[in-house]
């Protein structure tokens, strides 16, 4: 489960992202648009999934959510397509968007220690999604 402070944060970093693109959206062509957008999705589609972790699931009389093999197979998917997006604008965000695929095919492989040696957790992704933009 993410911890409250730190989704905050996350949450903050991202609003001022988004208005920062709705702001600049002129000067992107449509090409970038969907990198972004392709990036936003995997982003934001991740941090949902996370949310729920841990959390009591009413279709299972409240038992806790443990999340799914599905669910970590759309989120793969996700982050495969942003990585095609972004490619031709950012080899080095494509290349921790395929990190984080490969991350979701297997995630109970993965050490921490792991996660942020390759720099593909959540808000070090927000980071990369900051500098893609030129923030």
């Amino acid at each position: 489960m993410i911890d409250p402070g730190i989704f905050a944060a996350l949450l903050n970093t991202f609003i001022v992202w988004y208005q920062s693109v709705r702001n600049q959206s002129a000067r992107f062509n449509e090409a970038e648009k969907d990198a972004v957008m392709a990036f936003y999705t995997a982003v934001n589609e991740t941090r949902i999934y996370l949310k729920k972790i841990g959390r009591p699931d009413p279709s299972k009389d409240n038992e806790l959510y443990q999340g799914s093999l599905d669910e970590q197979e759309r989120l793969s998917r996700l982050w495969n397509h942003a990585s095609v997006k972004i490619f031709p604008f950012s080899a080095e965000l494509a290349d921790r968007c395929l990190i984080k695929s490969e991350y979701w095919t297997d995630p109970e492989s993965w050490s921490k220690d792991e996660i942020e040696k390759q720099g593909i957790g959540i808000d070090t992704m927000f980071q990369h999604a900051q500098e893609l933009i030129g923030q």
